[in-house]
């Protein structure tokens, strides 16, 4: 019994110091992002309209990034535990290549479908020739981008999740930088950030590729695709479906809303804005937990979600806290339209207890997800959002934001409640 709590309480210290530095690495990243609507909002015009047209697109960008860095951190993780990490070059190798194609494909069909796009996301007829750009410009630059963000996925699935960390900061620097270059010198306004990032992605590629040569790891392009297709179509696959069921979920929550007053629709933007901030901790929780147990194999894996729990319940319960007894000054500072804060506030305080709920299902589903349960995890999720939109439907009369708030919070009590039991099952069926 002593032997099992020790290496539990191990696992659990190694999962958590990963953690910290997922968290640390997500932070950089928001600060790029902030930093590029600062600079959107900064250039004025339809600067920030680009942006926000470009984001529904995105939600593709996105779910294709996460795919292949899911399928990059468990082909890694699974090579380092066998000690055969040199292995990985091959994957990482066709990961890349697979994201650069995918993205320039994205690009191509964004030109190519630029009128029926734009007419599809409403955009006036004097700006159909800026947004035709300026998305395919950003979908191309994630052609490059792509590349640091997989060797950044390679470092942590090593365990290596400092130099993965402090590789994110460098790259928020040198990508800021690159943005304001450009347009220091070239004055593309909107267009910097897309040409920007290509320039950063090439810094970084080229620094990149030391780090991982220093850790053993050299991309090649000869190798076998068997592992890799497996890989995509049991990981990669499922966590972009995830994703983009996920992103569509917003899209979603704005049509049960379509009757409701436009403060009440603002506030809980707002409200939805200030979660995809809360669950980084989960989502970092999780991955970290399935890396440190992947890494140390079966053994490890037995403790894995004791030592998820024992870090996510303490996270949570001080989030829940901070949440519900600072909701209205946290709102306040969101927005200067009190109103909509007042609403803001209100649906946290029916939302935050629940957060508890969240982080604990979405720390167990990104466990899942990266350690050969993609497809559990993503048929869970479904099941979360498919319940919560029933309900909404099923509703008489227009749905307002507070029921809606109500039925999410709902939906994250029945989503823990379930999730926890089928991992425990799932991971019995893994584990002889």
């Amino acid at each position: 019994m002593s032997a099992t709590v020790t290496a539990d309480r191990s696992l659990t210290g190694k999962a958590a110091s990963m953690a910290a530095n997922f968290v640390a690495l997500n932070v950089a990243g928001i600060v790029l992002q902030v930093t590029v609507l600062a600079y959107l909002g900064h250039l004025g015009g339809d600067a920030l309209y680009l942006r926000s047209v470009y984001a529904p697109v995105g939600f593709l960008s996105l779910a294709l990034d996460e795919g292949l860095t899911a399928a990059v951190l468990v082909t890694v993780a699974a090579a380092q535990r066998t000690r055969r990490a040199a292995t990985a070059g091959f994957p990482l190798a066709a990961m890349i290549v697979l994201g650069f194609g995918g993205f320039l494909l994205l690009s191509l069909v964004a030109l190519a479908a630029s009128g029926s796009l734009a007419d599809l996301l409403g955009v006036p007829p004097s700006s159909h020739d800026d947004v035709r750009w300026f998305t395919t410009a950003m979908l191309a630059s994630e052609a490059l981008v792509v590349i640091p963000t997989l060797v950044s996925a390679t470092l942590r699935g090593l365990g290596r999740a400092r130099t993965s960390t402090v590789l994110g900061v460098v790259r928020m620097v040198v990508f800021a930088g690159a943005v304001f270059g450009v347009q220091a010198v070239w004055g593309l306004g909107a267009l910097s950030v897309p040409v920007g990032f290509m320039a950063g992605s090439i810094v970084m590629a080229v620094v990149g590729r030391r780090v991982l040569g220093r850790a053993g790891i050299v991309p090649t392009p000869r190798g076998d695709w068997g592992p890799v297709l497996r890989t995509l179509r049991s990981v990669a696959l499922p966590v972009g479906a995830t994703f983009l069921l996920l992103s569509a979920t917003s899209l979603g929550y704005l049509w049960l809303l379509r009757d409701a007053s436009a403060v009440e629709v603002s506030g809980f933007g707002l409200v939805q804005t200030l979660q995809a901030y809360l669950v980084v901790p989960a989502i970092a929780i999780g991955s970290a937990t399935a890396i440190t147990a992947t890494l140390h194999g079966d053994e490890a894996r037995t403790g894995a979600v004791r030592a998820l729990l024992r870090l996510v319940l303490p996270t949570y319960l001080v989030i829940v806290a901070a949440v519900v007894l600072l909701r209205a000054d946290v709102t306040a500072t969101l927005t200067a339209d009190p109103a909509v804060g007042a609403a803001a506030a209100e649906y946290l305080g029916v939302l935050g207890p629940s957060y508890l709920c969240l982080g604990l299902a979405l720390a167990v589903l990104t466990y899942l997800e990266q350690t050969g349960h993609a497809t559990g995890a993503l048929l869970l999720n479904g099941i979360f959002v498919g319940s919560v939109f029933a309900a909404g439907a099923l509703l008489t009369g227009p749905v307002r934001a507070h029921e809606l708030a109500l039925l999410i919070a709902l939906g994250h009590v029945a989503g823990c409640a379930l999730v926890l039991p089928v991992t425990r099952v799932l991971e019995r069926r893994r584990l002889p």
